[in-house]
């Protein structure tokens, strides 16, 4: 049997991976805990099938979750026991067989559950991942997602579908209520756009027994359910949503040697050895920043999510960063943390007294400052005021906004396009937006390593670009194009996937600004995606609801409510959003569970690239401690296709701020100004430098870590 291409690629997700960093302490941070807890890494990087591509992260993966749980989870390190008592069990390449997997869970997860009620256990699989037809019947005749075991076509056997892996867990559920899954692979069928990184996605065609299916992994391919249902007790990561890639590529240990990775396991685990007492929600939104806009990865924790990773109940220390110029006295000092665990510059820190133990908010706090320059294991800081006396060399240090300073958006002009894809107006048109790119203060240009691609491409008789991917020569032959040709100008993902926003232009120079506008409001939104307070006590205590409110349009083509309906969250906790006729229109609700008395400003970032302040006049609307704000607006929700963001900045009354901020001018297309009236308070500063992507200085006053939080929720727009 011939197979078009094979790709390779991964299919739902992951976590985990990496060496301790030296630089944060961990001190006392976990209280014993006296459960027992057992693992199970399956990593399949060979196949039996030479059909299959060979992988070269999951076996490093694995053996980086397993030095992760043993030295900041408490899970004994087995070395040199036999198989049957270790309480981590590996299955590695075509050890992985389809049954073995199933024994393996049974006696290693299952068995010792019931021989242990509530232990912690984790099921870890890496590697390819695929589709499978929904022969129950049960999912109206759509397509399941499933794991490729490594015997995948060998004397019959079939991959694990989503209805095998939910059986073995619910069987599992019955015996403790501390379960953590991660699935580090995904499914998609079309070519992925990794040259240039050298990236490598984990990916098979569907299982031969899904005669007929389409492969393409978009959005407007298969509908397939998840591999694992939400459930109470069952924490789900999964390193990108359903219809992304995830890659993997060489990435640096602790050591400096370079080594392949999946990205997003080797991103959090970092986060994790860094900080083991987050939870799984924060640990990924410590780590999303760089994944989407590196990689075009949305990561997702689900099921459980608020729970301490591993529920690792009982850490009774916040880990820290070590200053390591000594006693502070000037403003200038250093710390023992850089690139490796993905500093990049700008980042607000704060300094905390050395007694303190939870560091977060104002208790303790003795100053705040910002990283200025980066290197791999170290880094300089800068406060952003002199002490009025030296602090002590002792005091702990904090990222207040993780991923948050001076990356900008990486751009490529795909200036090497095939030969036939350039005509004198096309160059010109390219020269002059590398002309007006150069100025903007959001963007670096590069030909190398890249987040989005500025393509040329002849039409089809639609109208929409060819697929031809920069650098690469890859898609539609010449004689594709509409005769008189016609070419266009778009935006692409590092991961293949556009035109970005739908949007195309003919390359003329009156449509050099309406790209470049393009291109800025991408970079926008991935900054205020990277906006994050790691140091709010308001963390957690914020809540998103969408309903769907539900029209009927009468004879005289009047639209009018007939019903509403809360959406829920699917297994990856995403909000899956189907066009409906006439329209799809949402209402909004958050909920304040927290004690205190908070404005929240809704914030839409659309498919589009437009951002769109949701609360009225772009303030915040006041919801009282332990209460909740029920949006009475109606938002229309509109095409193209892809993933919005829904934002809610929540902030403590203007007690807290010499005025109320004001985030209106955030839905301005283009570079919005730091010189702006009204922004004399802290955190519409802080949001306003966030879209800027200006560094400069410091806020017009302190901010205040206990008064403000962020809150972000992804929803899958399917047109």
């Amino acid at each position: 049997m011939t197979m078009p291409f094979i790709l390779r690629v991964r299919l739902f997700i992951a976590l985990l991976i990496l060496a301790a960093q030296a630089c944060c302490i961990p001190l006392n941070m976990m209280a014993e805990d006296h459960s027992e807890q057992f693992a199970l890494l399956v990593g399949i990087d060979k196949y039996k099938d030479s059909r299959w591509d060979t992988l070269r992260g999951p076996g490093n993966d694995v053996a980086l979750i397993r030095g992760l749980l043993v030295k900041k989870y408490q899970f004994p390190d087995d070395n040199g026991s036999t198989d049957s008592q270790s309480h981590i069990r590996t299955l590695i390449g075509i050890q992985a067989t389809h049954q073995q997997i199933k024994d393996v869970f049974q006696h290693q997860l299952i068995d010792n559950a019931h021989k242990f009620p509530n232990a912690r256990v984790v099921f870890y699989y890496s590697g390819h991942g695929s589709l499978m037809p929904d022969s129950s019947g049960t999912n109206g005749g759509e397509y399941r997602a499933s794991l490729v075991p490594a015997d995948r076509d060998v004397n019959g056997v079939s991959d694990i579908s989503d209805q095998e892996l939910r059986g073995w867990l619910s069987e599992l559920r019955k015996y403790t209520n501390r379960i953590t899954v991660i699935l580090d692979s995904c499914y998609s069928g079309s070519p992925t756009r990794a040259i240039e990184l050298q990236l490598t996605t984990k990916e098979v065609p569907p299982d031969p027994a899904l005669t007929g299916a389409s492969a393409k992994g978009a959005m407007r391919g298969p509908v397939f359910t998840p591999l694992v249902s939400l459930s109470d007790g069952i924490a789900l990561l999964y390193s990108s949503l359903r219809y992304e890639k995830s890659t993997e590529t060489d990435l640096s240990d602790s050591d400096g040697t370079l080594r392949r990775h999946g990205v997003f396991t080797y991103y959090l685990v970092q986060a994790l050895m860094a900080e083991p007492s987050l939870s799984y929600r924060a640990a990924v939104d410590r780590v999303s920043g760089i994944l989407r806009r590196s990689y075009g990865q949305d990561p997702e924790a689900a099921g459980s999510p608020e729970k301490p990773a591993f529920y690792s109940e009982g850490i009774d220390e916040d880990p820290f960063i070590k200053i390591t110029s000594g006693a502070i006295s000037g403003r200038q000092f250093s710390i023992q943390a850089g690139t490796s665990l993905t500093l990049q510059g700008g980042e607000f820190i704060a300094i905390y007294n050395a007694s303190s133990k939870q560091l977060r908010g104002e208790d303790g706090k003795l100053a705040m400052g910002r990283v200025t320059n980066v290197r791999q294991f170290d880094s300089d800081a800068e406060l952003s005021a002199s002490p009025t006396t030296p602090i002590p060399a002792d005091s702990k240090v904090v990222i207040v906004t993780p991923h948050f300073g001076n990356l900008r958006l990486r751009v490529n002009l795909a200036t090497d396009l095939p030969s036939f894809t350039r005509s004198r107006q096309d160059q010109m048109f390219a020269d002059k937006l590398k002309i007006r790119l150069n100025g903007s203060k959001l963007v670096d240009l590069e030909s190398t390593q890249w987040d989005i691609g500025i393509q040329i491409a002849c039409s089809d008789s639609s109208g929409r670009p060819l697929s031809f991917y920069p650098n690469t020569g890859k898609g539609g032959a010449a004689s594709s194009c509409v005769t008189p040709r016609k070419d266009v100008a778009y935006l692409v993902a590092a991961n293949g996937r556009g035109p970005l926003f739908d949007y195309w232009v003919p390359p003329t120079e009156d449509n050099v600004e309406g790209l470049a506008l393009a291109v800025e409001q991408d970079a926008k939104q991935e900054n205020l995606r990277a906006l994050a307070n790691a140091r709010s006590p308001l963390n957690g205590k914020i809540g998103i609801s969408l309903i769907r409110v539900n029209t009927e349009v009468d004879a005289s083509g009047e639209e009018s409510q007939v019903s509403e309906d809360e959406l829920a969250n699917d297994t990856a906790g995403v909000f899956q959003i189907r066009e409906q006729s006439p329209k799809d229109h949402l209402r909004l609700k958050i909920l304040n569970n927290s004690t205190r008395d908070l404005d929240v400003a809704l914030i839409a970032l659309e498919t589009s690239g437009a951002v769109h302040i949701l609360t009225p006049r772009g303030v915040g609307t006041e919801i009282k401690g332990q209460g909740s704000l029920y949006e009475s607006d109606i938002y229309d929700v509109n095409a193209p296709s892809g993933v919005q963001t829904f934002m809610v900045i929540a902030y403590t009354h203007s007690v807290d701020f010499q005025d109320s901020p004001n985030f209106l001018t955030l839905e301005q297309p283009g570079v919005p100004s730091l010189n702006q009236k009204g922004l004399t308070d802290p955190l519409s500063w802080l949001v306003q430098q966030s879209a800027s992507g200006i560094s400069r200085d410091t806020p017009p006053s302190p901010l205040n870590l206990s008064s403000w939080t962020v809150i972000k929720i992804n929803a899958i727009l399917h047109y």
